[in-house]
């Protein structure tokens, strides 16, 4: 009599039972791992097709950095050149206004007029402005910015006496004095060696020469901003003539007429009509509107693009327990569907 043996596992197709177990498992391992660390995968290749989105989104981010580290950089430094140039522009204001007024005829203890004595003020403290420097980076030197623009203010007021007094005949001559400390600051004694300057006046290089292109910051893909600027611009120069030729004038040789003389002469130089400090704050303030700008975009992309990022290697703890639940539902439902089906016989089934 012929008789029905017991299901045997092996008339099952057991070898894709098995995988698809193997699977599941696996299945269930990578939800928990998502719900503990909320990514996707820890590798690229767990991604699948999104690796490729993941490598490109994290490339824009990199720049993005990158340009913004470039950016507070810069925006350090023209903060600190604008408030440089402001004091430097005050300096210029406030001489031009006392330049304009008659003398007061106060001397100080060693018979200094209270004028000249206020313009060698002046003057030592505008050199230590343009000798101003970040992180070791002079921000007045153009190019050359690992080198102090300036010498000390004592070896160019002592300069500057030596310049006018060497005038001759007269000495006093206001616009004798005046062309003395023009020619000086003309010339290269008051800068260090190293140092970058502007190209003559009437020269090729001088028509293509721009003190603001001499630094300049990539602050994203095909832009710059130039941020440069030199102690011997014009702006820089009028002002440093100005208070050179008040400082430099020999007190004990000048009449009050000649010294106010010399003053009038001063406060046309630094009026208006010449080049001023304020012309180069503006140019400042220009290029920090553009970072300003440039930065605000960047945020904004970067914002969009960290989404994005998101969307593509993280996901919702929330969403990764109900999967594992729903994935724990059916691994054991097919457990008991198997271990069924291992015990079958013509007996049970009957």
């Amino acid at each position: 009599m012929s008789t029905i043996t017991p299901f045997a596992a092996g008339s099952f197709n057991s070898r894709e039972t098995a995988r698809m177990f193997v699977e599941m498992r696996k299945s269930a391992e990578t939800l928990e791992r998502q719900m503990a660390t909320g990514k996707r995968s820890d590798t690229y290749s767990g991604l699948g097709f999104e690796r490729r989105a993941s490598l490109d989104l994290r490339a824009r981010l990199s720049a993005y950095e990158s340009y913004g580290d470039t950016i507070t950089s810069a925006d350090l430094r023209l903060k600190v050149m604008m408030s440089s140039v402001e004091g430097l522009e005050k300096i210029a204001s406030k001489t031009r206004s006392a330049a304009m007024e008659p003398l007061s005829g106060i001397v100080d203890a060693t018979g200094t007029p209270q004028e000249a004595a206020l313009a060698r003020n002046n003057l030592a403290f505008a050199v230590e402005i343009l000798n101003s420097d970040v992180n070791g980076r002079y921000v007045f030197a153009g190019r050359a910015s690992d080198t102090r623009p300036m010498e000390a203010y004592q070896e160019i007021f002592t300069d500057l006496r030596a310049a006018v007094a060497a005038i001759v005949p007269d000495p006093t001559d206001p616009d004798a004095i005046i062309t003395a400390v023009t020619n000086y600051f003309d010339g290269a004694n008051w800068r260090p060696a190293g140092s970058e300057s502007t190209p003559a006046l009437g020269t090729p290089a001088a028509e293509t020469a721009d003190a603001r292109a001499s630094v300049t910051a990539r602050v994203d893909e095909g832009q710059s901003v130039a941020i440069g600027a030199r102690v011997d611009e014009p702006g820089f120069r009028n002002l440093l003539i100005s208070l050179g030729a008040l400082a430099a004038a020999d007190e004990t040789q000048m009449t009050q007429e000649d010294y106010a003389a010399l003053s009038a002469r001063v406060a046309d130089l630094l009026s208006p009509s010449h080049p001023q400090p304020r012309d180069i704050a503006m140019d400042l303030g220009r290029a920090q509107a553009s970072i300003a700008a440039v930065k605000e975009r960047q945020e904004a992309s970067s914002s969009l693009l960290r989404e994005a990022l998101d969307d593509v290697e993280l996901v919702s703890t929330e969403e990764a327990a109900v999967s594992l639940l729903n994935l724990q539902t059916r691994l054991q439902a097919s457990f008991q569907t198997t271990a069924i089906l291992s015990r079958l016989s013509l007996v049970n089934y009957l």
